[in-house]
């Protein structure tokens, strides 16, 4: 679908992000626009994280099998985690642009995930 400024007068933008449907995206909660981030997660199996500034891919990421479902940007905007498929939460770096870690051992998809929030963050 085409983006639409305020008004709703003119095509602003249009992204095509997978050839597959997307399960998840979300922006991340940085309060600078100059550092604000998109991600996607989609049936092919792809975490995809954009800057939305400049509208352009900065990487991406492969689930280990399966597809990615769901996604989370922790409160400060340094770190995605990623479930789905695999049955694991990955735990991605968005400055080395890689997956830090895998939590292995759930028993069936992960399908939602979540930050707790410190006092400092609410």
């Amino acid at each position: 679908e085409k983006m639409r400024d305020t008004e709703g007068n003119a095509d602003v933008a249009f992204w095509k992000v997978s050839n597959k449907p997307i399960s998840r995206a979300s922006f991340s909660s940085t309060k600078s626009p100059n550092s604000l981030r998109f991600a996607t997660v989609d049936r092919e199996g792809y975490a995809k994280i954009f800057d939305w500034a400049t509208s352009s891919l900065l990487f991406c990421v492969k689930s280990y099998f399966g597809c990615f479902l769901t996604l989370e940007w922790s409160p400060c905007a340094r770190l995605l985690v990623l479930g789905g498929e695999d049955d694991a939460v990955s735990v991605v770096d968005i400055k080395k642009r890689r997956i830090l870690c895998r939590g292995e051992g759930h028993r069936s998809w992960v399908s939602s995930l979540s930050f707790l929030k410190t006092k400092k963050e609410k």
